[in-house]
């Protein structure tokens, strides 16, 4: 008697081992990775978990505020405070102190707002002038301008070489053609002195 043998088809072995593992993978019950946690928010520190150094816009910061001036501000990610300046005491300051040549409210400029003031030490309203660059035909004007003197030295220019006969004081010292002989006379070679007659001595 012949016996009839019946061969499965692999695929249905296949199904199965993915009907499983479909079937382990459910969502509930199973066990799940790793979240994030969220952020910390606050009002101040006492609010921040412990460790926690400050509260930073209304955020629990766990890094330390290094404050070498012991003024309560400082550079670090945990200072709720920035210093410019951590080696002065007084800075920051909750606003600008004038003719003190410092940053002190931390803006990134220095006596902003102050007045200008002339060389006596007066303040001066917005458009007055003053002198500036060099001497003599060198000599430029300079604007006060939102209460503070301009950059810029408007027509002034750097000295140049005295040129003879000109009646100009290319080297801004205040003279005009100094060290030049008069008329056709000419400087000796190695010496100031003019010559006389054409004829150097």
């Amino acid at each position: 008697m012949k016996t009839t043998q019946r061969h499965r088809s692999p695929w249905l072995g296949i199904l199965a081992v993915l009907v499983t593992a479909c079937a382990a993978s459910d969502d509930s019950g199973g066990p799940t990775g790793p979240t994030k946690p969220a952020p910390t928010t606050c009002n101040d520190v006492s609010d921040c978990p412990a460790g926690t150094k400050a509260c930073v816009g209304n955020f629990c910061v766990s890094q330390e505020c290094p404050d070498a001036d012991g003024d309560g501000a400082g550079v670090g990610p945990g200072c709720a405070t920035f210093d410019c300046d951590d080696s002065d005491p007084s800075v920051p300051a909750s606003s600008e102190i004038c003719d003190n040549n410092k940053d002190d409210d931390c803006d990134g400029l220095s006596d902003e707002g102050c007045p200008c003031k002339d060389d006596l030490g007066n303040p001066v309203p917005d458009g007055t002038t003053r002198p500036c660059g060099g001497s003599g035909d060198c000599a430029g004007i300079q604007t006060c301008e939102n209460s503070a003197w301009a950059t810029t030295c408007e027509g002034g220019r750097a000295p140049e070489q005295e040129i003879c006969g000109n009646d100009t004081d290319e080297n801004c010292d205040g003279k005009k053609d100094e060290g030049c002989c008069p008329g056709s006379e000419t400087v000796c070679t190695g010496t100031a002195v003019c010559s006389s007659n054409g004829i150097c001595n």
